[in-house]
């Protein structure tokens, strides 16, 4: 235990944006650990920055050079 108080408020934010940075734009997956409506998870809780999307998107690019690359050796 740190011996912080932690509110149920904070706790629902952490887990939201915790959840949402893993799985990106699963609104649907955040609202059931929330016990809450998609659109307000949508508004209250993505956090994603253009930062986080431009990454997301480089690791897909990649993937798929690297996937493209070894479909052309074989």
């Amino acid at each position: 235990c740190l011996g912080v108080a932690i509110g149920g408020h904070i706790a629902r934010t952490f887990v939201a944006t915790d959840y949402l940075k893993k799985f990106p734009g699963d609104y649907l997956g955040a609202a059931t650990l929330l016990n809450n409506a998609e659109d307000t998870v949508k508004k209250s809780y993505d956090k994603t920055t253009r930062k986080d999307a431009a990454r997301r998107a480089s690791e897909h690019v990649s993937k798929r050079h690297a996937a493209l690359k070894g479909k052309a050796a074989t």
